[in-house]
């Protein structure tokens, strides 16, 4: 089952450790992902949430007009491999979430991933992720069908310009993690 979880392993992001998929979800859900970040948590900060859980939440939100939308990052190398992309779609057309105007865009650092997505759900947004290096995509250029590119805060303090070559080839940039007013400020 699908689970909503940052890293692939614990270690960061609860009092446990080890891979995450090397676990059931009813293993998962005995773990505390709560006080690591929030003294005393109540139990509903403790316990990983699976997609399907969230997606229902976002859904009764919705259905209360609330306008919340939902972004799925699939996380890669992991042992399940394309089977994750499979699976988010086979959700999001369940939930009639893989139409163009559905509250969900899809990213991911891979790819391959990004490629099957577009495969997959055609009509939804993707956003390929960057980290490490403009590589490849330093030009603006991405791949076939994706319109979004989401570099690391550090990428673009390092190559202010990679916004205006990639909004040049019709892309919009999404930049992560910009979290301080100064960083803000910069990004704007």
């Amino acid at each position: 089952e699908l689970v909503c979880l940052h890293d692939l392993t614990l270690d960061r992001t609860s009092t446990s450790s080890g891979r995450a998929y090397d676990r059931t979800v009813a293993e998962l859900k005995q773990l505390d992902f709560g006080s690591r970040r929030i003294p005393d948590p109540e139990p509903e900060q403790r316990e990983l949430i699976t997609l399907r859980e969230l997606m229902i939440m976002v859904r009764e939100a919705r259905h209360d007009h609330v306008p919340v939308t939902l972004v799925i990052e699939t996380k890669h190398p992991n042992d399940r491999g394309r089977e994750v992309e499979e699976r988010v779609a086979a959700m999001l057309t369940e939930f009639r979430w893989d139409r163009p105007g559905g509250p969900v865009r899809l990213l991911s650092f891979s790819v391959k991933a990004i490629k099957r997505l577009g495969w997959l759900l055609p009509a939804l947004e993707r956003t390929l992720l960057v980290e490490d290096d403009l590589g490849r995509w330093r030009s603006g250029k991405l791949p076939d069908g994706v319109a979004v590119v989401g570099p690391d805060l550090a990428l673009i303090k390092d190559d202010p310009d990679f916004v205006n070559r990639s909004r040049k080839k019709d892309h919009q940039v999404h930049v992560w993690t910009v979290n301080e007013p100064d960083d803000i400020r910069f990004c704007r």
